[in-house]
């Protein structure tokens, strides 16, 4: 879907150069239909990155309803005002919608990934943050400033300079973002239903074990359908037994065991030289900003502050 959005950016610029190079006005009809491309692009590129399993089907194709909604303004209506303002709303629509999705991502990775900070997309707003940045300055420079002026050449050089900016940064982060999600997000109960209390119960005691036996908190980034194999579950049973044996989501109950591991090294006189994220590492957590928001939100104090409080490090001082 990265590529659908550069392709229909890529076409849109190569029109507004080719305009400027005619001096002729040709997308005055053609601008609106491309703006309800943007949309689903965008909407579908947020999925494909949520997901890991994402492709285009059939359906799909209902995308394309806005775009053909709005050659048909174009052609019977023309580029008046109140067309303007539908097409707007359509795609602040889809915008919405996106956002969305993305909220409730934020949500559903925490009962299938251990490390949800690395997989959030707060960068999204960033992103978007820019492109608007961007189109509103070469709004401008099109419809309050002489064409041709200082200004407007001014203006026309920062709004390229930004999509341009903005640009690199979302396909770099696309690049790197990780899909960890299957396309049907987990959706986690927290009642009991068919499930007794035995069932919970034999479930607490098997993965309390297979945790303690294999050290799977110490892989950085565990997901939750390597542990659905050790136990021969679904992904989907394992986070909603997680969440009826200890009240916890999947990452909460992975980070926890992560900070008691940190603890005990910390207890360790052999490890009383080494730093706090060299001890993080080891315990599991591949960042300092995870390492700490999970042993604050564990035991109500920064890693520091513990450790301050309840070890003695040696006279050459903590680290």
């Amino acid at each position: 879907m990265l590529r659908l959005f550069l392709f229909v950016f890529a076409f849109h610029m190569g029109l507004n150069l080719l305009e400027t190079w005619i001096e002729q006005d040709i997308t005055t009809n053609v601008a609106p239909v491309l703006s309800q491309l943007y949309g689903p692009a965008l909407y579908l590129f947020f999925v494909e990155l949520m997901y890991a399993d994402f492709h285009l089907e059939k359906s799909h194709a209902l995308h394309l309803l806005p775009a053909s909604f709005a050659a048909i303004l174009m052609i019977t209506i023309g580029p008046v005002s109140l067309v303007e303002n539908i097409l707007s709303v359509v795609f602040l629509l889809y915008l919405i919608a996106g956002l969305y999705r993305i909220l409730k991502f934020h949500h559903d990775i925490k009962d299938a990934y251990s490390d949800p900070w690395g997989a959030r997309l707060d960068w999204i707003l960033m992103i978007l943050f820019g492109f608007l940045a961007g189109g509103l300055l070469d709004s401008v420079s099109r419809t309050f400033v002489a064409p041709g002026s200082v200004i407007s050449i001014v203006l026309q050089a920062l709004s390229l300079i930004i999509i341009l900016a903005t640009l690199t940064a979302m396909v770099w982060k696309a690049m790197n973002h990780p899909r960890v999600l299957a396309h049907s997000p987990i959706q986690v109960s927290s009642e009991l239903g068919s499930e007794d209390e035995v069932v919970v119960s034999d479930f607490r005691q098997a993965i309390e074990e297979l945790f303690t036996d294999k050290g799977l908190h110490l892989k950085p980034r565990l997901l939750v359908a390597e542990v659905a194999e050790h136990l021969g579950r679904t992904p989907r049973d394992v986070s909603r037994l997680i969440n009826l044996a200890f009240e916890q989501n999947f990452s909460d109950y992975v980070n926890g065991r992560r900070v008691e591991t940190a603890i005990a090294l910390m207890r360790d006189p052999q490890q009383a030289e080494r730093s706090l994220l060299q001890i993080a590492f080891d315990a599991g957590f591949n960042s300092k900003t995870a390492f700490h928001d999970s042993f604050k939100k564990k035991m109500a104090t920064s890693p520091s502050a513990w450790r301050g409080k309840n070890i003695t490090l040696p006279s050459s001082g903590m680290k």
